[in-house]
């Protein structure tokens, strides 16, 4: 081992304790909203850009992240409304309708897997299972014509253009001068106070649960942006456990979603096997196959929004 010498252990301390100094003197570059908001963007498109061969192959991850970046560019243009631009309303519309055009497919999917195939791995699968399997089969190849369809359409070639290029033309003096951490906090706290509700989860209605899922994805999204842009704040262990708590009502609420589609899927599956005339004590019987313990299983999804939802009231405004 290389011996230190009084001189070299004083010049190693004096070069420490620049080092030390550098980082309490110098402070660290504040990022301007042209890049957060063109960073933002640029994210959202290259995850289209990365998942179309996936689309193209029929692979339900893919619709899924596909729409995923569709929310959160949607976020991204809220948050930065006010350099987002002219044009910023029609791409919030294309948004919509890309989102739109793979929904169906993203139902079937989710469908195909928490119910379909629950009942298929069971014992003794009843005929109606394997006639409602075969039209959700072809009820899937018609969904990802149809998603198939709008990403090569010139109307998506033109959208990831225009995502292209709101990348860039947010770059001028107006957004260069206001730091992001302002614009993020700003937009967290208006996403905050659409969150509040005034009932307790266990009593809101079908339609106000449905708002507060929106709500909650919308909080999510902006929260997972803001988390750069707000220094230690977006490191701390509070912003860590709302974004956890938020991602754990996103998916029960979600789930109580899904129960509502899936009744729809399945009554119209039904239909198509028995005949339009089909009597709806029958049909209900025959969902009743399929979604067998329903109204147990969403009362669990509510007791577990509503914990969620506790813990989120628990963290409070951490960014504040």
């Amino acid at each position: 081992m290389r011996k230190m010498t009084p001189g070299s252990r004083a010049k190693r301390e004096s070069l420490s304790s620049g080092r030390a100094g550098s980082r309490k003197t110098i402070p660290a570059r504040q990022v301007t909203a042209s890049q957060a908001f063109g960073s933002a963007m640029r994210s959202c498109l290259n995850e289209f850009v990365a998942n179309e061969a996936g689309l193209r192959a029929n692979q339900a991850k893919a619709v899924h992240r596909m729409r995923v970046a569709g929310r959160r560019l949607q976020s991204a243009l809220a948050m930065f409304d006010r350099f987002a631009g002219k044009h910023a309303d029609r791409l919030k519309d294309e948004c919509n309708w890309l989102i739109d055009e793979l929904s169906f497919a993203r139902e079937i999917d989710v469908f195909a897997e928490d119910v379909l195939q629950a009942v298929l791995t069971g014992p003794g699968v009843p005929l109606i299972v394997r006639r409602v399997e075969k039209i959700c089969m072809a009820q899937r190849r018609k969904a990802y014509r149809r998603a198939n369809a709008a990403v090569l359409s010139l109307r998506y070639r033109r959208f990831l253009s225009h995502v292209q290029q709101m990348a860039v033309s947010v770059d001028g003096p107006a957004a260069a001068q206001h730091e992001a951490s302002e614009i993020a906090l700003k937009a967290l706290s208006a996403a905050w106070r659409e969150l509040k509700v005034k009932k307790r989860i266990e009593e809101l209605s079908r339609s106000r649960l449905h708002k507060l899922r929106l709500r909650s994805k919308r909080m999510r999204y902006s929260a997972e942006i803001a988390k750069g842009l707000l220094g230690k704040d977006g490191r701390s262990t509070n912003f860590d456990r709302l974004l956890k708590a938020l991602s754990r009502l996103q998916s029960a609420l979600g789930a109580i979603n899904d129960i509502a589609v899936h009744k729809t899927i399945l009554r119209d599956f039904i239909l198509a096997v028995g005949g339009s005339d089909m009597p709806d004590d029958l049909v209900r019987k025959q969902i009743k196959i399929f979604l067998p313990e329903q109204k147990k299983r969403r009362r669990k999804l509510i007791n577990k929004a509503a914990r969620a939802y506790d813990a989120i009231l628990d963290v409070g405004m951490c960014w504040a």
